[in-house]
């Protein structure tokens, strides 16, 4: 395809806001930044009680291309919800407003998606600190690949080279019909991306890092044992439920995804006795999965060796010694 016909392609980018004045601007320069040329940019106010919603404001009144969305506060899927109702390219992307992205990023997914005839694409990710340093890469490949639908999904069960983020992809906005994102529950990508997989007939990496992911201190991420945590486990369950049926031969897969969420979990509930002695429920839960499925983690290439000593720690019920006398 020629690039005028290329330039003619809208794209919806969606950026779901709250209380991040000190990171929105690079956000939104790095957007307005596109050498795609034909961007909306959508941005959703979630109800932000600091300076956000008068940045996106500001934003607004001098760039025709960008859309602001003040809503009551509803958590990210949300307002990504409010961006996907309100987009009208026939592409949608997704940028956290404490994250920013190359300048190319939007363009080369749209032209791999268009060579390919992808109705999803991703890229590589470069980790950067909260002064937005880069420190390191992941999920970057030597050349660009496709992956067929079954293929893709594996790559993410098994931490492969795909992940279940939202905001690393290009989709094509006809996956999203009948399609949200679960409204007051955390992992809210992972609940959705097999469904929009499942739509796909796969996905296109184009290999380079294009995407800049703020590690924060305090973001959800980052954060300790909550009791919301437990949506995690429930969406891996729900993972597990939905391929069961379609697609069989990835079982074993799932398997190694369920012991995996489970091990990362413990691993934040066994650090805090509080936490443990008020949710011993959800302990229950995680150490009934990784019992059953540890073995998946121990003899899977991709799981870093730190991650295999903690799930025989755990599964030996030694994890919180250990924890305890190192600290």
């Amino acid at each position: 395809m020629q690039q005028p016909a290329l330039d003619h392609i809208l794209i919806s980018i969606i950026v779901p806001i709250y209380n991040v004045e000190a990171f929105l601007p690079q956000c939104i320069d790095s957007l307005l930044a596109q050498t795609h040329p034909n961007i909306e940019i959508i941005l959703v106010d979630d109800g932000s009680p600091d300076r956000s919603g008068q940045i996106c404001d500001r934003y607004a009144a001098a760039h025709a291309n960008i859309r602001v969305i003040h809503k009551p506060n509803g958590g990210l899927s949300s307002a990504r919800n409010a961006g996907i109702d309100a987009a009208k390219g026939a592409y949608i992307g997704f940028v956290d407003s404490d994250d920013f992205v190359s300048e190319t990023m939007f363009r080369s997914l749209l032209e791999a998606a268009v060579l390919h005839n992808a109705q999803i694409v991703a890229c590589g990710r470069y980790l950067t600190d909260e002064e937005g340093t880069v420190t390191a890469q992941a999920f970057t490949l030597d050349r660009p690949k496709f992956y067929p639908t079954k293929d893709a999904m594996r790559e993410i069960l098994v931490s492969g080279q795909l992940d279940v983020a939202a905001w690393d992809k290009l989709y094509l906005a006809e996956v999203f019909d009948g399609i949200r994102f679960p409204e007051g529950e955390i992992n809210e990508d992972a609940a959705i991306i097999f469904n929009l997989l499942d739509r796909a007939s796969g996905v296109v990496h184009i290999g380079a890092a294009m995407y800049y992911y703020r590690c924060r201190s305090g973001s959800i991420t980052k954060s300790g044992y909550k009791p919301n945590k437990i949506q995690a486990l429930e969406h891996a369950e729900q993972i597990q439920a939905f391929l069961a049926d379609r697609y069989p031969e990835l079982a074993p897969c799932c398997q190694q995804y369920l012991a995996y969420t489970c091990c990362h979990q413990l691993s934040l509930l066994l650090k805090d006795p509080v936490a443990m002695n008020a949710y011993r429920n959800h302990y229950k839960q995680y150490i009934r999965h990784l019992d059953r499925n540890f073995v998946s983690l121990l003899t899977s290439p991709n799981i870093r060796k730190t991650w295999k000593i903690q799930s025989l720690l755990m599964v030996f019920r030694l994890y919180r010694l250990v924890y305890t006398l190192l600290r």
